[in-house]
């Protein structure tokens, strides 16, 4: 069985990569909602940093400015880049690692069918 498996295993590893980060693109899209309601949406919002999270055993935090070209300044502007990058980022993604799972999977059923 193992056999079948062999040539494909690095583009099954490589979906799984993927598919991995089309998961970290989506909690990142939900990790968007705090700098929305606290930056965004608050006309009366002091600073222009958008924090997206304190890392907690480092000490630090993570602004999203780190994220994002340096000429984007406004707080809406560095949101919806951030958002749309991420909605690309995860789509390609996506794209890319369902068509590995389904180019390794025909690939493993047809050496099955060929050997038979």
């Amino acid at each position: 069985m193992l056999l079948y498996v062999r040539p494909y295993a690095l583009y099954s590893l490589a979906s799984v990569v993927l598919m991995a980060v089309v998961g970290a693109m989506a909690a990142f899209r939900i990790l968007l909602v705090k700098p929305i309601f606290d930056n965004v949406l608050r006309p009366d919002a002091l600073t222009h940093d958008v924090l997206l999270f304190h890392l907690p055993y480092v000490g630090r935090e993570l602004n999203l400015h780190f994220l994002v070209p340096s000429y984007f300044q406004n707080a809406w502007t560095v949101v919806a880049y951030a958002l749309v990058v991420s909605a690309v980022l995860k789509s390609v993604c996506d794209y890319a690692g369902t068509y590995l799972v389904n180019y390794a999977g025909f690939g493993m059923i047809t050496i099955c069918e060929r050997s038979l």
